[in-house]
């Protein structure tokens, strides 16, 4: 079987939302799904491959992705004072604040993204995207399909993480716990956790998280590494809840990790 017709294996592997199924079948946001088809492009190749080397092979990869997502943890966001002339910019639901010489730009051509800004260079570029509803649950890893959502529960419970089934909570609860609380006797809950952590965090290396008005906000964040071999974060991805299953994105860049978590500390419902 020619690896084209199991790259959707890949794509639900790269998806960093696969913890929970899509009630309204929207797409993933238009960062994260771009990334995911940039992850498929690369898998696919002229080469024959059966369907089982393809997992096998993706869970290679997957285990390689938890063994460098194993100490991303929650942080809180900082709070920040505020310059006074920064202004606010919003999509009619989510709202932040931005420097002065932030201005609404004509949005790239997709039906996830309702609004676009950026400052004259583009140093500063902001994306907001629709909000998306997901249902209560959990639907699987392809790489790992003996894996329930009963096992991912049990998991969570022996961990001690807080889980309610909802998208939310997922995020709180892979992000809550890091390679020091790894013992023999967890090892098989901290395995499972650890895979479904590595799939939430494929494209990232960090997780803050703040409460806007009693609302869920994590902030992911990616980073390059510069000439000096520094981890520099180059952007991150907000996601914003009105509850644990409504979930709003904003996609935030800026030339330094300060000037996106300030901007993103401001990040609430209109």
């Amino acid at each position: 079987m020619k690896k084209t017709l199991t790259a959707l294996i890949t794509a639900a592997i790269a998806l960093t939302a696969v913890s929970c199924s899509n009630k309204n079948e929207n797409k993933p946001s238009e960062t994260e799904s771009t990334t995911a088809s940039e992850a498929v492009t690369a898998e696919v190749t002229t080469e024959e491959e059966t369907e089982d080397e393809l997992t096998k092979r993706i869970r290679e990869e997957l285990e390689e992705d938890m063994k460098r997502c194993d100490d991303i943890t929650l942080q809180e966001l900082p709070e920040y004072d505020i310059p006074d002339d920064w202004h606010e910019i919003n999509n009619g639901t989510v709202k932040m604040l931005v420097p002065p010489d932030v201005e609404e730009t004509e949005k790239m051509d997709s039906s996830r993204v309702s609004n676009e800004y950026q400052n004259e260079d583009d140093s500063i570029h902001i994306i907001f995207h629709d909000w998306l509803k997901w249902d209560e649950g959990w639907v699987g890893t392809p790489a790992f399909p003996d894996l329930t959502g009963e096992d991912v529960e049990k998991a969570f419970a022996e961990l001690g993480l807080d889980y309610d089934g909802t998208r939310a909570s997922f995020i709180k609860a892979v992000s809550s716990f890091s390679g020091a609380e790894k013992t023999r006797e967890n090892e098989e809950a901290y395995r499972i956790a650890s895979i479904e952590k590595a799939v939430e965090f494929k494209f990232y290396a960090s997780v803050f998280h703040d409460l806007s008005d009693g609302h869920d906000v994590f902030i992911k964040g990616d980073y390059y590494k510069n000439y000096d071999d520094e981890e520099i974060m180059d952007h991150a991805f907000v996601l914003i809840f009105s509850d644990g299953n409504n979930e709003y994105h904003v996609r935030v860049e800026a030339p330094s990790e300060e000037e996106i978590l300030m901007m993103c500390s401001t990040i609430s419902f209109s």
